[in-house]
């Protein structure tokens, strides 16, 4: 039944949206399907072995698959892979609890502040561990059956590494040393059951074509069956990613939408508060919720959680209708709790509104909008804050004739994000800072998470104009080891150094597992010749550049999302 409704429900955003929603069936019920003919189940210990071998831990995946029969089929051993990994998950749900217990020895004497925000960081992991068991559910579903794994690879991975960069998340805000590697190490194997679990997600279709596997896939039959960064996906004539709905498209291209219920301060309204709006939303309501956000500053902290999914939100214009706060670091506010409006839920479409973290360069991180959900659109809207402006935490986004602004890596995280036709703006840090526009996360190789800047301008704001020599500036630094960030087709200023690219502080090995690249840039700072000579970074050309398209990166099999929530974009590349 789970995978009846998964596959069959819907299409584009709301595909994304049954998956999560069936999930708590699949824990009922968990039956497979090999779903793709005889493929010589005598082969099941070559099958294992195929799997196992690309992955990180391969003497782990070959005790988690020990008990793989004759009988097994080559989806149902990565649907033990998964179970695996969400009973190691599972069995960690009370880590939190345990640790936090522990804190009075693991770290003693902390100030209030550190002792608060460690206490924050701890709550949130117990929540971000349970939020993994929903993606790992997720794919479970669709690798019921082989066709579904290939045809549907990008969903996949994506799910899997959104599952990864949650528990990553939960490790980044334990700051404290010793408590750091207290939950480390008693997260135990689990670390290396998700490792494996996404790299064989993510070479299943390379598996399959090795072994002759023949699956009936349809009109996409044409496509070869190559690994997850291989795939050229197609693309529409209006540049839109594949996931974006023709009703959306027009919800996008119409200046006025008629709204489920409208936000203003004067009263004028249903509600007063966005927050008020989002309470009054019908559970499991069917199609796209819609909110209009009257002109105003709105100063409140947003959350939509992630039940909430399929929200349109709009205003009346970037500098009309803001939502604004000032958490910060500096005042002892762990990072994603500052932000001014976080999303959790997929779905969401945002139009003409702005986001602001005003706590100023001296907050340090400062977050005005934080993004952790799938299958998001962002469209004419403006994000300003100085350290970590934007946050992508995970899934995949896309944002067009967005205006971003900010210093020390205002860009961040481990999403699937295209900014295309953008406007960077590079604002003025204190005196002994610099800045640098991205900080991608990627933890592990195979995951798909990449920041993407396409036919974009990055420039200096007025104040940092006269300084933009002195005040150096980078186009990026890697946060984590696998990060990716590929600048391709945009006007770059002289503000950027001539080397392009910064080491993350005490980290030079990113430098060398990391993917860093630009393609057929412009503009006085685009110069590549004096560029950092990292292992890291590439200089492309198209064919390599292709795999960081709209069409592609953020490809899902059911349907040109972006394109239904009506945001206009280029799919391929500005030039032919």
């Amino acid at each position: 039944m789970a995978k009846k409704v998964l596959i069959g429900a819907v299409s584009g955003i709301l595909l994304v949206a049954a998956v999560i929603g069936v999930v708590a069936g699949v824990r009922r019920s968990q039956t497979t399907s090999s779903g793709g003919g005889d493929v010589g189940l005598s082969s099941t210990s070559r099958y294992v072995s195929a799997f196992c071998q690309p992955t990180q831990y391969q003497d782990t995946c070959e005790r988690t698959l020990s008990k793989v029969s004759n009988s097994t089929a080559p989806n149902e051993i990565i649907q033990m892979a998964i179970n695996a990994t969400k009973d190691a998950i599972r069995s960690k749900f009370d880590v939190p609890d345990k640790i936090l217990k522990d804190i009075p020895s693991l770290a003693p004497n902390l100030p209030q502040r550190n002792l608060s925000m460690l206490q924050d960081a701890l709550t949130d992991c117990k929540k971000l561990l349970e939020d993994t068991i929903d993606f790992l559910d997720a794919t479970y579903v669709l690798s019921n059956n082989m066709e579904d794994l290939v045809l549907r690879s990008n969903d996949v991975i994506t799910w899997m590494t959104s599952m990864n960069l949650q528990v990553s998340s939960c490790l980044d805000g334990i700051e404290h040393p010793a408590v750091h590697q207290a939950m480390i190490k008693e997260l135990g194997n689990s670390t290396e059951l998700r490792s494996n679990a996404l790299t064989m997600v993510a070479r299943a279709s390379k598996v399959f074509q090795a072994f002759g596997i023949q699956l009936n896939t349809g009109a996409d039959s044409r496509r070869r069956l190559l690994t997850h960064d291989e795939t050229v996906y197609d693309r529409d004539s209006e540049g839109y990613p594949t996931w974006l709905s023709t009703t959306d498209r027009k919800l996008l291209a119409q200046d006025m939408v008629k709204p489920n219920v409208v936000v203003a301060k004067d009263g004028s309204g249903n509600f007063k508060t966005i927050n008020d709006a989002l309470k009054a939303m019908p559970a499991a309501y069917p199609g796209r919720y819609v909110i209009y956000v009257k002109a105003g500053v709105y100063n409140e902290k947003v959350l939509i959680d992630k039940k909430k999914i399929n929200i349109f939100m709009y205003g009346d214009g970037s500098k009309k209708t803001i939502v604004t706060g000032n958490a910060n670091y500096k005042a002892g506010v762990k990072t994603d709790q500052t932000a001014s409006f976080a999303v959790q839920a997929p779905g969401f479409i945002c139009k003409h509104m702005g986001f602001r973290n005003t706590a100023g360069p001296e907050g340090h991180q400062a977050v005005a909008f934080r993004i952790n959900a799938d299958l998001a659109v962002f469209f004419k809207c403006r994000f300003d804050g100085y350290q970590d402006t934007l946050y992508v935490q995970s899934g995949r986004h896309f944002f067009r004739n967005c205006v971003v602004s900010g210093t020390i890596d205002f860009i961040f995280g481990g999403g699937a994000s295209v900014l295309q036709n953008c406007l960077i703006i590079v604002r003025r840090p204190m005196d002994n800072q610099f800045s640098a526009v991205t900080a991608a996360a990627g933890d592990l190789p195979d995951e798909n998470s990449a920041i993407v800047i396409h036919n974009s301008r990055i420039r200096p704001d007025q104040r940092l104009f006269p300084d933009r020599f002195r005040l150096k500036t980078y186009l990026g630094r890697p946060w984590k080891a696998y990060a990716k960030t590929v600048v391709m087709e945009t006007e770059i200023g002289d503000l950027i150094q001539p080397e392009g690219w910064k080491e993350w502080d005490g980290q030079p090995e990113h430098c060398k597992t990391a993917y860093y690249a630009e393609f057929q840039n412009r503009g006085p700072g685009a110069d590549t010749r004096a560029r950092v000579r990292w292992p890291a970074f590439h200089v492309i050309q198209r064919q390599e550049a292709q795999k960081f398209t709209v069409s592609n990166l953020l490809y899902t099999h059911g349907g040109d999302w972006i394109a239904l929530a009506g945001a206009p974009q280029i799919k391929g590349f500005r030039r032919a």
